[in-house]
């Protein structure tokens, strides 16, 4: 009798409460509609080279939205945890009329730098939640030659600890580079971008926010991106959003 008392004594311990996981995380917004969106680019020289913002504004209204206010916090070399410390950063991120805030820092291609982006993003989804502003990863990539895909790795964890919303540029980035080699989205100091490669970001970015098809995006600098690179970016955006996109 002894194993079959043992086995029920086990079993009744094995069957005991268990601590409740994480709540399921919410589904991403609906496409936004009516009034103009309020959105907030918090980041350093790879949102404020070319003026990204203007781009998302602009193709936002050629999309057939109002247009929206779009705000560039950035310094150059800066990172999340550096604009926390700033008050000019954290004032425009509190603002509880922003809608959307899109944010990046350096490529985070190493375990302490993606460990970093990890902390101080999640810091920012928590810090406007009550807000109910969407945040995103505007995920970047590093000079040609670095770890594009451990960049990526770790702009995705980040944007998965809070379900934020993903802008996936550095796909796009590495895609065109693989695959059209003559397209350049980087610029001279082969790390910034060209500014072909800040078009494609703002149709990424702007795709995502509004649920919007990159293919209908005209070039809105067409003395400075050739045409024979339109359809190749626009498609590119076309399947980083559909491939990789988080509204």
């Amino acid at each position: 009798m002894r194993p079959l008392i043992l086995a029920l004594s086990l079993l009744a311990c094995g069957s005991g409460p268990t601590e409740p996981g994480p709540p399921p995380p919410p589904p991403p917004p609906p496409p936004p509609s009516g009034d103009a969106l309020r959105i907030l680019m918090v980041g350093n020289s790879l949102t404020s080279f070319n003026d990204l913002a203007g781009m998302v504004a602009d193709l936002a209204v050629h999309g057939g939205e109002p247009r929206p206010t779009v705000i560039s916090q950035t310094q150059n070399n800066w990172s999340l945890e550096d604009h926390l410390g700033n008050p000019a950063s954290t004032a425009a991120i509190d603002d509880p009329d922003l809608d959307v805030i899109v944010m990046q820092q350096g490529p985070s291609t190493l375990p302490a730098s993606g460990a970093n982006l990890l902390e101080f993003s999640t810091i920012i989804a928590d810090r406007v939640a009550k807000n109910g502003t969407r945040v995103g990863m505007y995920v970047v990539w590093p000079p040609i030659g670095g770890d594009i895909n451990a960049g990526i790795d770790n702009y995705t964890a980040a944007a998965n600890a809070r379900n934020m919303a993903i802008y996936p540029v550095a796909h796009g980035f590495r895609h065109v580079r693989a695959n059209f080699p003559a397209v350049l989205v980087y610029g001279p100091d082969d790390f910034h971008p060209s500014t072909a490669g800040t078009w494609l970001a703002a149709m990424i970015i702007t795709a995502v926010i509004y649920d919007h098809d990159p293919l209908e995006y005209p070039n809105i600098l067409p003395r400075q991106i050739p045409a024979e690179w339109e359809a190749t970016l626009r498609a590119t955006a076309k399947l980083m959003v559909d491939t990789y996109g988080r509204r």
